[in-house]
């Protein structure tokens, strides 16, 4: 069965093309189906470019945050440990006022196995997805799981 080409370009035309309406009206009115598919192909590179250099412009944006944090604690810390050592309790300003205190000890665990059962919470089972994954894909029969049918799916490369 053939493929109506005219009704899958204007899904491509309307879906996933950009420009305004006279754009699309006017200049991919007649262009060919493969034309069009090329179209969204440049357009699908595009938008991998920007999100890879958008991921980068996060993990630097993370990574100085990162840096920022560590030096305010530091600063805190700073401020804390020269407080205790002055017996200062008290530190007031027009912007901010600072009191010192003591915080809770952390808990220290020395040796797990020591520790009452008491003090222990059970722990679910978590599903192991590799492997249930692997057997079914060896063609195993496992009650409760299947793989879903596959997708059409495309591998671009780049000259």
């Amino acid at each position: 069965m053939r493929p109506d080409y005219d009704q899958l370009r204007e899904a491509l035309r309307v879906d996933y093309l950009r420009g305004t309406e006279e754009e699309l009206r006017d200049g991919l009115a007649h262009e060919s189906f493969h034309q069009m598919l090329r179209g969204v192909v440049r357009s699908y590179l595009d938008d991998l470019g920007l999100a890879a250099t958008v991921g980068q412009r996060i993990a630097t944006l993370e990574s100085h945050l990162s840096r920022i944090e560590q030096r305010a604690e530091r600063k805190r810390q700073m401020v804390a440990t020269a407080m205790e050592r002055a017996e200062i309790e008290a530190i007031t300003d027009s912007e901010f006022t600072v009191l010192r205190s003591r915080t809770q000890g952390a808990l220290v665990v020395d040796n797990e196995e020591a520790i009452p059962k008491g003090f222990w919470r059970p722990q679910a089972l978590e599903l192991d997805h590799d492997a249930l994954i692997a057997a079914l894909r060896v063609g195993e029969t496992i009650p409760g799981a299947s793989l879903s049918a596959s997708e059409a799916t495309i591998t671009v490369r780049i000259r």
